[in-house]
């Protein structure tokens, strides 16, 4: 997971060891990394209180087409980034 999203080792091992609370896009990023489902992910924001994925916001409508379409981390910044939108981090 840590290396196919990028993040700091001893961050994620925070937040897995729930030291740390992640923000929505470090979640949706090791969500992506762990290869979560559309549906996982929906789950994973709201347990976490965190705002879930919205078709009709343009940056959520991209990351919802990468994770349907089963993109790694890296094919996800693509498109984000080849829309003009802000990446995951």
């Amino acid at each position: 997971i840590i290396k196919q999203t990028n993040l700091n080792r001893a961050y994620v091992y925070q937040i897995f060891e729930g030291r740390k609370m992640p923000s929505r896009d470090k979640l949706i990023s090791i969500a992506i990394g762990m290869g979560l489902d559309f549906g996982h992910i929906q789950k994973l924001l709201k347990y976490a209180g965190l705002r879930h994925l919205y078709a009709r916001d343009m940056r959520d409508a991209a990351i919802i087409f990468a994770v349907k379409n089963g993109y790694t981390f890296d094919e996800t910044n693509c498109t984000l980034y080849e829309q003009g939108l802000r990446i995951l981090e």
